[in-house]
């Protein structure tokens, strides 16, 4: 801080909650100069030596002619991933969304990024095909010199190799290196997540705005769902058609009737399944059978949210000398108010009183 006259300090990085890399990274390269200015001071004598792992961690990033555009390409990946991690945290139930979000995002990265030739980039035009998609084959690989690490990150690379900062080499194994762990991450994230199930891609017929404008293409993927149902015995297979034949009618009498509603349904803001009851509600037993199936759907889990979201709540909640206990109740005041839906609306209970004059006692 004397030397800077900085008062920020560097944010804690975990390496596998990418949700909190983006304010880290970015703090990282605000301060960034400041940091190597107090390398500098060290290595220099003019401040006292300093051993510790972190530190030598530093010093050696801060002789890396490279860092400041490895650290914009980091933030690049981490700002392109983040709202779909953020959407994903929720209780909502999502899953007949996942396939189709998690389409866009990676296409979003290939384009973006160019890491695949442009014929095999354009060739992933499904989730399906994506699903199927080998990412670690190297005739798939674009060529290295046609590669993108962000728009900022190509400007400081050209800046750099004008006044000869950086040699053909160094930014040839940069952009190697950035696309090597595009595709690496990419083949990761398509093996750990659900989409090569069966169930989990079909789950798309109930997207709502699918079943505005592609009515028979969700019409295909339920009866996909069925086949699986029926295959598993979780329902019996003369049930089959009669709910094939009850979502149908949905759609040609509930979905064309009220298409204004369905096709502008923003899974982001809006809830599947209370969009949804409104309409099943309205005729309980005639859709009787689909309305199982649609509830069957909609309480699968979309991986690890919960415990996602819960540290992204003790985040927030963190303060200094906290104990665990103090965690733990603050969570059941809030998990209590959500329940509620508002501050205003828990409700007060005799028990609750008398407990909390118990504590002044």
């Amino acid at each position: 801080m004397k030397l800077s006259s900085s008062e920020k300090f560097p944010l804690k990085f975990c390496c596998h909650r990418w949700l909190e890399n983006v304010p880290c990274a970015e703090r990282a390269m605000e301060i960034w100069a400041d940091i190597c200015k107090y390398v500098s001071k060290v290595d220099s004598g003019a401040l006292p030596k300093v051993a510790c792992k972190s530190y030598c961690i530093i010093a050696q990033a801060a002789k890396d002619k490279l860092i400041t555009v490895k650290l914009n390409f980091f933030l690049s990946v981490a700002k392109m991933l983040q709202p779909f991690l953020v959407l994903y945290q929720s209780d909502k139930p999502l899953v007949p969304f996942l396939a189709g979000d998690l389409f866009t995002l990676v296409k979003n990265m290939l384009e973006h990024f160019k890491v695949l030739k442009h014929d095999k980039c354009k060739s992933i035009d499904s989730i399906s095909s994506l699903g199927s998609f080998d990412f670690t084959d190297v005739a798939n690989f674009n060529c290295i010199d046609k590669v993108s690490i962000g728009l900022i990150g190509d400007e400081l690379l050209k800046k750099k190799r004008a006044k000869k900062k950086a040699s053909d080499k160094d930014v040839l194994d940069l952009k190697r290196d950035c696309q090597r762990f595009i595709l690496r991450m990419l083949q990761t994230l398509m093996e750990k997540c659900p989409i090569s199930y069966s169930i989990v891609r079909n789950a798309s017929c109930f997207d709502l705005n699918k079943m505005a404008f592609h009515p028979m293409r969700c019409l295909k993927s339920l009866k996909n769902i069925l086949s699986y149902l029926v295959d598993k015995s979780w329902i019996p297979s003369k049930d089959g058609d009669e709910i094939s034949l009850q979502f149908k009618e949905f759609l040609d009498k509930v979905v064309k009737c009220s298409f204004s509603d369905f096709k502008t349904f923003d899974h982001k803001e809006q809830r599947l399944d209370t969009f949804l009851y409104k309409y099943f509600s309205v005729d309980k037993e005639k859709y009787r059978k689909l309305w199982d199936i649609v509830k069957m759907i909609l309480i699968l889990s979309h991986d690890q949210a919960a415990v996602e979201r819960g540290f992204s709540l003790i985040k927030a909640l963190e303060v200094e000398n906290l104990k665990e206990n103090s965690y733990i109740d603050q969570r059941m005041i809030i998990e209590t108010i959500k329940e509620a839906g508002d501050v205003l609306d828990v409700p007060i209970t005799k028990e609750m009183r008398i407990s909390v004059q118990c504590v002044w006692q």
